[in-house]
């Protein structure tokens, strides 16, 4: 049963998929793909990846990221700072917030 929460960037807790509204979704970080191509930078920026982390650690709140979902995976198409900064700071304890689109991995590199 999916359960609804007026901000889903408060919500603290782990666990697969939770509907949230139309828009955002949260999911368990270890459930979006980031191996298929679907980062265009050559490489991330680490030191950005920290800035966030430690932003995140001290309680700021950063847009959803986004997937496309063809059925079987969720598939990262923007937000790779700050999928990998969420899983510094937080490990796979707490769901990100996610803007999920019907869509494939070559949707998502696009």
């Amino acid at each position: 049963m999916a359960k609804t929460f007026a901000n889903p960037l408060d919500r603290q807790s782990a666990g697969t998929t939770a509907a949230l509204d139309n828009d955002v979704t949260l999911l368990a970080p270890n459930t979006v793909r980031t191996d298929g191509g679907t980062q265009m930078r050559a490489n991330l920026d680490r030191a950005t990846v920290t800035e966030y982390a430690d932003a995140l650690r001290r309680g700021a709140r950063f847009p959803a990221v986004e997937v496309y979902y063809d059925g079987a995976d969720h598939w990262l198409g923007d937000g790779f700072h700050r999928l990998l900064a969420h899983h510094d700071a937080h490990g796979f304890k707490i769901e990100i917030a996610a803007v999920v689109k019907a869509g494939t991995r070559r949707d998502a590199i696009m």
